[in-house]
């Protein structure tokens, strides 16, 4: 066989005794026409390492291809390294500018036996033989690769622009790069790092299109690496155009310390705009630990400019990074130059904790000196999150300079649970820090359970559910709209310096605040401050359409500690439109000098000076005040300069409860105004048209059996008594469990009546007999909490929530084969979007749907009312 091109099926150890010997075979007479298959047996074993595949003569080519392959049941065949020779050049397998190789099911394993120089550096290694000789279309899947990491330079899968002896080998040459390789399939262990594949830095030398790991195939699997003082990472890619990191499960890190930094996965270094290389990193499981000093640790990590760069269906979960004063950073895009459009969606990033008073960021594209054309963050998942130190800051979401939307992400249940001393302890859900985008557009979030607990007690904590802080207000278009953002929690912080703070935006050239629903803010601090919206400078600014109720500070004693909209500005020649808001406040504290206000703005003497126009607003402050300071107001300013208040401002319902000197619908720090007659004297003939009268809310919140998505729904107010009569109703959104408020014209107070609940796909629901009532306007009704809650006990527990049934689509009032029909035929139609045999709500009707209908089907789920 020696004298003869190899080709066929040859079986080791039948034919050839060894995957050496063919090795050897192969470099002497290369491949025959239509390639060679080794067939090596299964439990087949053997010794050997530095063995070098370059088939020069003969080539392989992709008519011609050389596959190493296990053969028959059992364990996969072994090739256990012999001992090397040096310190940082030993492989078992290196492939030398040989083409279309392929090794599948061969595994590898670095014995204890060997030490020191005999240790081995990498499993499979991957090289340029010259200028014009890389190695392309290898593959590399299936194989359990198992070294030594004692050793900090051993790799399981290396590919480098070197030849075998370390020396680069720079090229332009298409066929002298590392190109065009897939490794995938493969579990790597106990190594320093998993897989590294490195190129130049200069755009035409660079490898194309390698991929590290593959979809539609089974993942790579790389766990205990790192261990030392040295910075570990288990996938790095370097100098790439085009590269895929794909389907790869990342767990290690463990006791990796010093200066050394730790990195799930890192790409880096793919050059600038014109010439930046494509590249996708998605559909990885990524879990680090580690405890270094001075360095940053990251789950995964994109340090790389890019064209495009698309970042998605990642899960970072349950990393632990043990440090004093370093930051943790699940998921990076921190680019040191231009990027052209990023991509970065469908990221689940959960159950991470970070100790130390380091930043912790979740999501972080803010990078100081890199900019993104068009950054797009999307339907991303972060939940979940610990920062366990007693202070410093945990970002969910930071963003660059650029072209910025970030819309449709749900973010809950974060927090620093442990905060104390006098050093500041912070939570953003999203966070614009100093970073001048062009655009910014911030919509369609879900911001929930933001929480700082502990005994903190600097007056500098923040929590703030979006923070849009610009370096300018010359240049950025600004958009903050549709987002949902409640329960808000911390245990200190004021509005001087900080505080619980639902939406932040400070600068802009055009800012549009709209269409938000803001509530259950809570701080629980002794001077603590709760704000729906704040906004701080800006030159346009336009305030409409939003919902804030329920700002709470308990224990607070300061003379405004809650404010629905807050205008601090003092930006000349610039405007502030208050337009069509609803503010619902009803708190109070333990504190003998309390104070709040629905709308809060600074007055100026200078009539463009932060100009407010205020119309069509709905602000009701039923707040208690202090007994021995403190003012419940509608609208307060912060002086009596009234100069720089819009004469167009009008038609806003003013209303702070039964009028006293302490409830006043006007204050200004010296003159108070409890009537609106006196008020309206005071503006004249500013507000001519508006009111004080109360308005009748139901503060309603529900839960959806299967729907995953916050959806709309419809409330109906009908009489106790038959034929239930309907007296009005109304539209919003639920789901989550969410609060939601809906205002009502025709309800009395004190007059009992139900609520019914309906859903495009879900049983209509009442609620519990003999009805509820307003009281002073105001109803509150939780459905979640028990299944009486429901007329009948109509409800079934969902996540510890009782929910409205699903999978009446019909809306006949019954769930039954009718229903379960009209999804199966959909579900055979792989029907898409927002229709109403889409249960779950995640716009494909599919078998998921139809298992909530047939379920509910056979426990013959109806209406269930008087």
């Amino acid at each position: 066989m020696a004298n003869a091109q190899l080709g066929g099926n040859i079986s080791i150890p039948t034919d050839i005794s060894t995957i050496a010997q063919a090795i050897d075979s192969l470099n002497i007479v290369g491949v025959n026409s239509g390639g060679v298959v080794f067939n090596v047996a299964a439990g087949h074993t053997e010794t050997s390492s530095n063995k070098v595949l370059t088939i020069s003569t003969n080539p392989p080519t992709s008519l011609n291809k050389v596959t190493f392959v296990k053969s028959g049941s059992g364990t996969n065949p072994l090739i256990t390294a012999a001992p090397g020779s040096s310190s940082t050049a030993d492989g078992i397998i290196k492939i030398n500018g040989a083409d279309y190789v392929t090794f599948d099911g061969i595994d590898l394993l670095d014995p204890i036996s060997n030490t020191g120089d005999q240790v081995m550096e990498w499993g499979y290694a991957l090289f340029r033989a010259d200028i014009a000789n890389g190695t392309q279309n290898t593959i590399i899947r299936n194989c359990t690769i198992t070294l030594q990491k004692i050793s900090a330079l051993s790799i399981g899968i290396y590919v480098a622009n070197k030849d075998i002896n370390g020396i680069t080998i720079n090229t332009d040459i298409p066929s002298g790069l590392n190109s065009y390789n897939k490794f995938y399939g493969n579990n790597i262990s106990n190594v320093y790092k998993g897989i590294v594949v490195i190129s130049a830095t200069t755009i035409n030398q660079k490898d194309f299109d390698n991929e590290v790991g593959v979809i539609g195939q089974a993942s790579n699997s790389i766990t205990n690496w790192g261990g030392s003082t040295i910075s570990a990472e288990g996938i790095r890619c370097e100098g790439q155009v085009n590269i895929k990191i794909n389907n790869n499960i990342v767990n290690g890190g463990a006791g990796t310390g010093g200066a050394a930094a730790t990195v799930g996965i890192m790409a880096t270094l793919f050059g600038s705009l014109p010439n930046a290389a494509n590249y996708e990193i998605s559909h990885n499981v990524v879990t680090i630990s580690a405890n270094s000093s001075s360095q940053a640790h990251y789950g995964i990590r994109a340090l790389a400019n890019g064209d495009t760069v698309r970042i998605h269906h990642n899960i970072i979960e349950n990393c632990v990074s043990s440090q004093t004063t370093n930051s943790f950073n699940a998921l990076a895009h921190d680019p040191v130059g231009t990027v052209n459009a990023a991509y970065i969606h469908d990221n689940i990033i959960r159950n991470n904790s970070h100790s130390g008073t380091g930043t912790s960021t979740m999501l972080n594209t803010g990078s100081a000196s890199g900019s993104i054309n068009d950054l797009k963050i999307y339907s991303n998942q972060i939940y979940g999150n610990q920062k366990t130190g007693v202070s410093g800051n945990m970002s969910c979401i930071t963003v660059p300079d650029g072209s910025i939307e970030c819309y449709d992400n749900q973010i809950y249940n974060n927090s620093i649970p442990n905060s104390s001393g006098t050093s500041a302890s912070t939570i953003y859900g999203y966070f614009n820090s100093f970073n001048n985008p062009v655009k910014e557009k911030i919509y369609g979030n879900v911001i929930y359970n933001l929480t700082v607990g502990g005994f903190n007690t600097s007056s500098s904590s923040i929590i703030a559910g979006i923070r849009s802080n610009l370096s300018t207000s010359s240049t950025t278009l600004k958009e903050i709209n549709n987002n949902i953002i409640y329960d808000l929690s911390s245990v200190s912080g004021n509005t001087t310096l900080g505080g619980v703070i639902g939406i932040w935006s400070s600068a802009g050239a055009n800012t549009k605040i709209y269409s938000n629903k803001v509530y259950d803010l809570t701080n629980n601090g002794s001077s603590g401050t709760s704000t729906g919206v704040f906004v701080t400078s800006g030159a346009l600014i336009e305030i409409r359409d939003n919902l804030i109720w329920d700002l709470k500070t308990p224990n607070s004693s300061g003379i405004n500690s809650i404010v629905g909209i807050y205008s601090s500005s003092t930006t000349t020649n610039s405007s502030i439109g208050i337009f069509d808001n609803s503010i619902q406040l009803n708190a109070s504290s333990s504190a003998t000098i309390f104070g709040t206000s629905g709308v809060f703005v600074a007055g100026n003497a200078t009539a463009t000076t932060a100009a407010v126009d205020m119309r069509h607003n709905v602000i009701m402050n039923l707040s208690t005040p202090g007994t021995s300071g403190g003012f419940t107001t509608a609208y307060r300013r912060s002086s009596i300069n009234l100069n720089n208040y819009a004469m167009t401002s009008d038609s806003n319902n003013f209303y702070a409860g039964t009028p006293a000197a302490n409830r006043v619908i006007f204050y200004d720090g010296t003159n108070s105004d409890q009537t609106l007659a006196a008020y309206q004297t005071r503006v004249a003939p500013r507000d001519a048209n508006s009111v004080s009268q109360i308005s009748k809310t139901l503060n309603l919140a529900i839960n959806l059996e299967a729907c995953l998505e916050i959806d709309t729904i419809t409330v109906e107010i009908r009489d106790t008594v038959s034929p239930y009569t309907v007296i009005d109703n109304a539209v919003g959104l639920g789901g989550f469990g969410m609060k939601q408020v809906f205002t009502f014209d025709n309800v009395q107070n004190n007059v009992y009546y139900y609520i019914v609940f309906k859903h495009r796909n879900s049983i209509q629901t009442w609620s519990k007999g003999g009805g509820e009532r307003f009281i002073d306007g105001v109803l509150n009704y939780d459905f979640t909490t028990a299944a009486s809650q429901a007329f009948g006990n109509n409800m079934i527990s969902v996540g510890g929530k009782y929910s409205f049934y699903t999978g009446d689509v019909t809306q006949d009032e019954v769930v039954d084969g009718n229903d379960g029909a009209l999804i199966d035929n959909d579900a055979s139609a792989f029907v898409t979007g927002y229709v109403n045999t889409d249960l779950d709500c995640n716009s494909v009707v599919d078998g998921a749907d139809a298992v909530y209908a047939e379920n509910n089907a056979a426990n013959f789920i109806n209406v269930i009312k008087p």
